[in-house]
């Protein structure tokens, strides 16, 4: 389920790039151009945000730091 929630939030991210890029690159209306180069800049920090953030959780539960009594109470087989 999770691959499914984070898969969608990057689409929408992607998407939200795509557009502003576009808009930033080539409509020739300066306020457009620099609210869409702000929203462009915004979304870019939140894609290398959420990465590195979401990363890190991983990597934390996966060594056990982040939940260790679930890790405790898994059944290896």
């Amino acid at each position: 389920m999770w691959t499914w929630i984070l898969g969608a939030y990057l689409g929408v991210l992607i998407a939200l790039v795509g557009c502003a890029g576009y808009v930033t690159l080539f409509i020739a209306e300066t306020d457009r151009a620099e609210r869409a180069l702000r929203t462009l800049k915004t979304a870019t920090v939140a894609i290398t945000g959420s990465t590195g953030a979401i990363a890190l959780v991983v990597c934390l539960h996966e060594t056990g730091l982040l939940c260790p009594q679930v890790r405790a109470l898994s059944v290896r087989r």
